[in-house]
C-alpha cells in the first residue's frame, strides 16, 4: 500500500484517489524562433458571434519579439487603434504593451502602456491621465483578452504536443468607471478536440473555458500546418463593445515595416 501511495505521489495523482494532473502551463511550450512568423500579416474580421458589429484587425509580426496589431471599422474609420506588444518567450507572454488611437484628422495618443515585472509578477497599466493601477498574475503564460489573445495566437505554434491540454492565465481592463482598471481573471483550460477543417483550411479544434473567460467559453480553431488562429468563438466578449467574441481569419500576406506603416495609413486615411 505504501508503494501504491508512493507511485501516486509521485506521478501526481492516479485514479485510485480520482487525482488528475494539472494541464501544463508555460512547460507545455519548447520555443524555436524559427516558428516565429516574422514579416507576417494576419487580417482578421473581429465581432460578436452572430457576425454584428464587424471590426478589423491586422496582426503583424514585425521581428522576433514584437507584435503589432492595426484596428478600424469600415468603411470610414473616424478612429483608429494600434497597438504594440513585445513578447517574452521564456514566459509565451507578451510583457509590455502599448496603445495608441488615432482620430481622423487630430493624430495619435497613447491610450495606455502596459508593463509586466517578473520580479513581483505583478503587471501596471499606466492610462494617458497618468492614472496607474497594477495587479498580480498568478500564471505563466498569460495573455491579454482584449489584445484578442495575439500572443496566445503567435504561441500555438511552439506548443510540444499540440493536442496535449494546457492552460493560460487571462488578464484584461475591467472598463470601470471606478476601482480597479485591471484585472488578472484567473486560469483559463484550452483542451484539443479534434481534427476539423474551418474555412476550408484543416484545423485543430480546441476548447477554451475557465474563470479566464469568466466561464463562459468557446471553440479556437489553428491551422494545422502554419499554427495561427483561424477562427474563435467564445460567448464571453473581451470589450463592452460586444456581446460576445468571434475572430475570424481572412487572409495573410508578408510586409516589410516600411510597408506595414503604409497599409496602416492607407486604412486610416480610407474615404
Amino acid at each position: 500500500m505504501v508503494g501504491l501511495l508512493g507511485c501516486a505521489l509521485a506521478l501526481g495523482g492516479c485514479s485510485l484517489f480520482g487525482f488528475a494532473k494539472a494541464p501544463a502551463g508555460v512547460e507545455a511550450f519548447a520555443y524555436q524562433a524559427s516558428r516565429v512568423p516574422v514579416g507576417t500579416v494576419y487580417h482578421y474580421v473581429k465581432s460578436n458571434i452572430d457576425g454584428s458589429t464587424p471590426e478589423r484587425v491586422s496582426l503583424y509580426v514585425s521581428d522576433e519579439t514584437t507584435l503589432e496589431a492595426y484596428r478600424w471599422r469600415e468603411p470610414k474609420p473616424q478612429t483608429t487603434t494600434y497597438v504594440k506588444a513585445t513578447m517574452d518567450w521564456g514566459r509565451l507572454s507578451a510583457i509590455r504593451l502599448e496603445s495608441q488611437r488615432k482620430q481622423r484628422w487630430m493624430g495619435s495618443q497613447v491610450n495606455a502602456i502596459a508593463e509586466y515585472t517578473p520580479s513581483t509578477k505583478t503587471m501596471s497599466i499606466e492610462f494617458s491621465d497618468k492614472t496607474r493601477h497594477t495587479v498580480t498574475i498568478e500564471h505563466v503564460p498569460f495573455h491579454f483578452y482584449q489584445f484578442d489573445l495575439a500572443s496566445l495566437n503567435v504561441a500555438f505554434r511552439q506548443l510540444k504536443d499540440p493536442t496535449a491540454p494546457f492552460q493560460v492565465g487571462i488578464v484584461n481592463p475591467t472598463f470601470a468607471e471606478t476601482g480597479a482598471a485591471l484585472e488578472y481573471r484567473g486560469q483559463a483550460t484550452i483542451t484539443y478536440e479534434k481534427e476539423e477543417k474551418r474555412a476550408e483550411l484543416p484545423c485543430r479544434r480546441y476548447h477554451i473555458d475557465g474563470p479566464g473567460v469568466k466561464n463562459q467559453g468557446g471553440t479556437i480553431w489553428v491551422d494545422r500546418n502554419e499554427g495561427h488562429i483561424v477562427d474563435l468563438e467564445i460567448k464571453n466578449p473581451n470589450h463592452p463593445d460586444w456581446v460576445s467574441f468571434k475572430l475570424k481569419f481572412v487572409g495573410r500576406e508578408t510586409m516589410t515595416p516600411p510597408e506595414w506603416q503604409a497599409f496602416m495609413k492607407s486604412r486610416a486615411e480610407a474615404n
